[in-house]
C-alpha cells in the first residue's frame, strides 16, 4: 500500500520574521484497500504536537533563516531528507504526544540511532512501535527481504514477495507477509503518518490515506494495521504476536526520500539475519520508556529545490495462497492479497509471483462462500512488456451485490505464456 501525504509549502516573507505553513495537498496514486479499524487503532487522526508540518515563526535573512520547526531549512524549504538531531527530536516529541493519547510509549530512540543506516532506522522504529504496545519484535533484517525492499524503494513502489525467502502460511491459509512504501523528509515523519494519521482527516484533501474515504471506510488505518502485523478485515497477515517474523527495509534518495518496509513470516526456522533486534536492544535503556533527547556526532540534510513535506505508508500488504497453472510459461503464483466489498463496489489487490508478461487479470465474484453461483466478472488489462506482478481491480456498479450477502471470488491471470487461476476460493465477506 502506498500513501502520499502532504506536499507543498507556502511562504510569506517579511523583512525579519517569516512564517511558512505546509498545505495538505495530497498527490493521489493507486493504493490498496486496507483494513477496518482494529481495536488498537486511534478513533481519529491525531494532530501532531508540535506541528511538524508547520514551520512556526522563522527569523533571519534570506538563506539564513531559523524556524521554530528545526526541520525547515535556512532557505525556507522542506528538506528532501534529513537525519538531523534537532529535527528528529522535534518529530519524536510529536510521536510521543500521540502515543500518550493512546496510553502507549513514550518512544526512546536507541543511543546509536545516528550511526544506524536509514534501513536499520526503519526496522528499529517499526519494532519500537510494536514492543511499546506489548507485541513481540520482528527478529531482524533479512538479506533477501531487504533486496526486495530496496528494489521497491528505488522504484517508488510497493514490495512484493521476496525471492529467496521461503514464506510461511498464516492462520487464514495465506502467505504471511505485509509491506509498505512511503516518502518523507525524515524516517520518523513517515512513521507518524503511518501510525497516527492513517485515518480520516475530515475531508479528502486532508486525508493522507487515499482509500480512507470516510470516517468509517474499511481502508482507514490499513497501513498501521499491516505494519503492526494484523489486517483484521482481510486476513491475519503475519499476526500481531508473530515471534519468528523478519523484515526487509529499503531506502532510496529520489526527488524525495523513498522508504519501504517488508515483513514476512518464514516457513520454518528464522533464516540468518544481517541486523537483529537482539543486538540493537543493548542501545536502548534497560526496561525504560522515558523520553530522552539524543545527540549525534554528525547529521546529513539534503535540500529539495521544490518545497516538500512528508509522505507515509506503508503498503503494507498481506498476501495469500497458491495457484493452479494452465499453459507453459504461465503465472506461477496468482493470489488475492487484500479485498473489500460493499453493495456497489468490490476492491481487491492481486499478486502473481514470478509472472512475466501479464496482459489481463480477471476477478470473478460469486454469491455465497464456495465460488459456485457467479455474479459478475471484472478485469484489468496491462502492458505485457512492463512485467506487472501485482495491482488492484476495482469493480463498481450500483447495487450489484445484495445487502449483507456473503460473497467469494476467484482470480484468472492471463499472460503471454499462458493463463492461471488461483487454486483456492477467496471469501470476500459480506457486502
Amino acid at each position: 500500500m502506498s500513501v502520499t501525504p502532504p506536499r507543498g509549502v507556502t511562504a510569506r516573507v517579511a523583512v525579519v520574521v517569516v512564517a511558512i505553513f505546509s498545505t495538505l495537498a495530497i498527490t493521489a496514486g493507486t493504493s490498496l484497500a486496507a483494513s477496518m479499524a482494529a481495536p488498537y487503532n486511534p478513533p481519529a487522526n491525531i494532530s501532531p504536537n508540535p506541528d511538524i508540518l508547520n514551520s512556526g515563526t522563522c527569523t533571519g535573512s534570506p538563506g539564513a533563516y531559523t524556524c521554530a520547526n528545526p526541520c525547515v531549512t535556512p532557505q525556507l524549504t522542506w528538506p528532501a531528507f534529513t537525519n538531523g538531531v534537532s529535527c528528529t527530536n522535534y518529530v519524536l516529541k510529536a510521536i510521543n504526544a500521540a502515543m500518550a493519547q493512546e496510553g502507549a510509549g513514550p518512544m526512546v530512540l536507541p543511543s546509536n540511532w545516528y550511526s544506524l543506516t536509514v534501513p536499520e532506522q526503519l526496522f528499529v522504529v517499526a519494532d519500537l512501535e510494536r514492543v511499546l504496545r506489548g507485541y513481540p519484535p520482528y527478529l531482524g533484517l533479512n538479506a533477501a527481504l531487504t533486496a526486495e525492499a530496496q528494489n521497491a524503494a528505488a522504484n517508488n513502489a510497493d514490495p512484493g514477495l521476496a525471492s529467496g525467502f521461503d514464506v510461511g502460511i498464516d492462520a487464514a491459509g495465506d502467505y504471511g507477509t505485509g509491506g509498505s512504501w512511503s516518502q518523507g523528509f525524515n524516517v520518523l515523519v513517515a512513521d507518524y503518518f503511518l501510525m497516527y494519521a492513517d485515518g480520516w482527516g475530515g475531508s479528502a484533501a486532508n486525508t493522507a490515506n487515499i482509500d480512507c474515504t470516510s470516517a468509517t471506510a474499511l481502508a482507514c488505518w490499513g497501513h498501521r494495521d499491516e505494519l503492526l502485523g494484523s489486517d483484521p478485515a482481510f486476513n491475519p497477515g503475519v499476526g500481531l504476536f508473530c515471534t519468528t517474523c523478519e523484515m526487509g527495509t529499503g531506502y532510496a534518495m529520489l526527488s524525495q526520500a523513498s522508504y519501504v518496509d517488508l515483513i514476512e513470516l518464514p516457513a520454518g526456522a528464522p533464516p540468518a539475519m544481517t541486523f537483529t533486534w537482539a543486538s540493537e536492544s543493548a542501545y536502548l535503556p534497560g526496561g525504560s520508556v522515558s523520553t530522552t533527547t539524543t545527540t549525534a556526532p554528525s547529521s546529513t540534510t539534503t535540500t529539495s529545490t521544490i518545497p516538500t513535506t512528508t509522505t507515509s505508508t506503508t503498503t503494507p500488504s498481506s498476501t495469500t495462497t497458491t495457484t493452479t497453472v494452465h499453459g507453459p510459461g504461465g503465472p506461477t503464483n496468482a493470489s488475492i492479497t487484500r479485498h473489500a466489498i460493499n453493495l456497489n463496489t468490490v476492491n481487491v489487490r492481486w499478486l502473481s509471483q514470478g509472472t512475466k508478461g501479464v496482459a489481463q487479470v480477471i476477478l470473478v465474484t460469486y454469491r455465497g462462500t464456495a465460488c459456485r453461483e457467479r455474479v459478475r466478472a471484472w478485469s484489468e488489462r496491462y502492458v505485457a512488456s512492463r512485467n506487472v506482478t501485482g495491482g488492484n481491480i476495482v469493480g463498481t456498479k450500483r447495487k450489484v451485490y445484495s445487502p449483507a450477502g456473503p460473497y467469494s471470488a476467484s482470480l484468472i491471470v492471463r499472460s503471454l505464456g499462458g493463463g492461471s487461476y488461483s487454486g483456492r476460493c477467496y471469501p470476500l465477506g459480506r457486502s
